[in-house]
């Protein structure tokens, strides 16, 4: 064992001296939308300046080449150096001379500062640890003895280690001779030629890219590798997700391995992941989207407690190259505990880097409710929810359910009925609630079924509560509105839904069809005594994955595509309707 240990330690420092060495950083190309400049920055040279330099400190520590800094010497000529204190005017990556080493150039040339062009250089550290950027603008700089101008920026990223280059446009069209790249004080660089798409090489510098060949709209990115991140016990820790923000991040897997513990359920998992760490926000549930398309296929993405991966994800999703900025929800969490987020490539095929964004889902309003399982009433463990009313606001057009003291302040729900028809809210213990007031609805904008009940939790002690809604609709998806009795205590109410009876496939024989098998891992057979019109699959979240219109006796469904979970499969036999839970294995 303890040779496994000293080996697994020694990769790991490998690995971290070798993610830092020039020739292993990843290059990578992007078209931007629009170049954004910096807002507010602080002015590190202005105009009129020729060849001048300024040292500004990044606000935080950057790892460049295996050393850690926490100043950099910006230069007019278009480029930084993390150990230059005058940056060269004549632009040479594989050079070693003074004024040539620990470069890091987005458009490294003899460039010029005009007062007539208000010309500036400008700097600015934005984010918080550890996702802080420190950005370095050339603002209509031109190049030296030209009334034509560029715009230009680079970033160095603190969590990554990462760099990178943004272009605007120019006005040039001389023929010039920069250079675009990073370098070290030893000979070593990754030297850039713009095109269609952009080239880098380890063994020629070109010092002369012409103005012709400026990147307009163009990111160039340089990641280190293995990432940093590719360890559970290694993850990035996401800054807090206290406030209705999106919080950026980025998913880098050249390099990265396979974690272990447990396959997660969906998305093709075949390792090349990467870790994240977040808090639960108030509200106990949090959204996820990816915000550009490539290089990476489908995203997967699997949430676990933060101190073990080894057993089965909590939830486990998946998001298609065609989804982007399309939320998806990651619920039950419990405020305030830690949760890591496990991230990977459908199929561990295409590489580089995704940008995702995470942010505190906010349910004050039935457009956004969360969603509930409804859960087995001979379950061993329940899953709580977490119905979280700070700052919730009352949501307008709804009924107010008289008799609940209604005053505002609701946080809403979602769940799909079940075969039962009949659904228990049940209250399990002491909430900051003074009473938790609930109301069901069939629809978003009023449709109120039934007000519900006040339950005098923290009053009189009265817990464990329940209320049971009856005469549901199986399959159906219904709103669940949860309000403080008053609206004047504020915090967390705990609560689960659980369905109040499970019929048996001896049930469903006597109704005249069979299913089988349930569980099953591909196929699912229906007979019935009736023709059989129509078959629908639903997922928990009540969205149809599968229909079918068979119109005989005997039915075959392939459920193989689908993800591992529990499913509601409707089936139509002229004019009744059942509907069941079926399991794919």
């Amino acid at each position: 064992m303890m040779k496994k240990i000293i080996l697994l330690s020694l990769m790991i420092i490998l690995k971290t001296v070798q993610a830092q060495l020039i020739s292993d950083y990843y290059f990578e190309e992007e078209s931007l939308a629009a170049y954004v400049g910096i807002s507010g920055g602080t002015t590190a040279i202005a105009a009129s300046n020729d060849d001048g330099e300024a040292t500004v400190p990044i606000g935080f520590t950057f790892k460049f080449n295996g050393t850690d800094y926490t100043q950099v010497t910006v230069g007019v000529n278009g480029a930084i150096s993390f150990t230059e204190t005058q940056i060269s005017y004549s632009n040479d990556l594989a050079s070693n001379s003074s004024g040539h080493k620990n470069m890091i150039a987005p458009l490294w040339d003899d460039l010029y500062l005009r007062s007539g062009d208000n010309g500036v250089i400008l700097y600015k550290t934005i984010g918080v640890a550890p996702l802080r950027k420190f950005i370095v603008e050339w603002k209509d700089a031109s190049w030296f003895g030209s009334g034509q101008k560029v715009t230009f920026s680079l970033t160095l990223n603190e969590s990554y280690n990462s760099i990178e280059f943004r272009y605007g446009t120019t006005t040039s069209t001389e023929t010039r001779s920069a250079s675009i790249g990073i370098n070290d004080g030893s000979g070593h660089f990754i030297s850039i030629t713009p095109g269609n798409p952009a080239t880098s090489s380890t063994t020629t510098s070109n010092d002369n890219i012409s103005s012709a060949d400026f990147p307009s709209m163009k990111l160039y990115r340089f990641t280190p590798e293995p990432p940093v991140n590719d360890s559970f016990y290694h993850p990035i820790e996401v800054p807090s997700l206290a406030t209705y923000a999106d919080t950026f991040l980025y998913a880098f897997n050249i390099g990265a391995t396979n974690s272990g513990g447990d396959t997660p359920d969906c998305a093709s998992f075949n390792g090349g992941d990467v870790w994240y760490k977040f808090t639960a926000p108030t509200r106990g549930a949090v959204q996820i989207k990816r915000t550009v398309d490539g290089p990476w296929g489908a995203f997967g993405y699997a949430i676990y407690p933060a101190n073990n991966y080894t057993g089965q994800e909590l939830m486990c999703g998946t998001i298609t190259e065609s989804h982007i900025n399309e939320i998806y929800y990651i619920y039950n969490l419990e405020p305030g505990t830690q949760y890591k987020l496990r991230v990977w490539e459908f199929g561990n095929n295409d590489f580089g880097t995704v940008q995702f964004a995470l942010r505190a889902a906010d349910n004050d309003g039935n457009l956004n409710a969360f969603n509930v399982n409804v859960q087995d009433v001979n379950s061993s463990n329940f899953v709580k929810t977490y119905a979280n009313n700070e700052g919730a606001t009352e949501s307008p057009n709804q009924n107010n359910c008289t008799g609940n003291n209604f005053q505002g302040g609701d946080v809403w729900f979602k769940f799909t009925a079940p075969i039962s028809g009949k659904v228990n809210v049940y209250i399990p213990e002491t909430t900051d609630w003074s009473s938790v007031a609930h109301s069901l609805h069939e629809t978003y904008n009023g449709g109120s079924i039934d007000c519900g009940i006040s339950f005098d939790t923290n009053l009189s002690g009265n817990v464990p509560a329940e209320y049971l809604y009856t005469g549901l609709t199986p399959g159906n998806v219904y709103y669940l509105r949860m309000f403080d009795y008053g609206n004047n205590n504020f915090g967390t109410a705990a609560f689960y839904l659980v369905n109040d009876s499970v019929l048996g496939i001896e049930d469903y024989e006597a109704l005249n069809f069979k299913y089988y098998p349930n569980p099953t891992t591909d196929f699912m057979n229906i007979t019935s005594e009736n023709t059989i019109t129509k078959i629908e699959v639903m997922n928990i979240t009540g969205q149809q994955v599968i229909q079918m219109m068979p119109q005989r006796q005997k039915a075959q469904i392939n459920l193989s595509n689908l993800p591992k979970g529990i499913y509601l499969m409707k089936v139509n036999t002229g004019d009744n309707s059942k509907v069941v839970k079926i399991i794919k294995k």
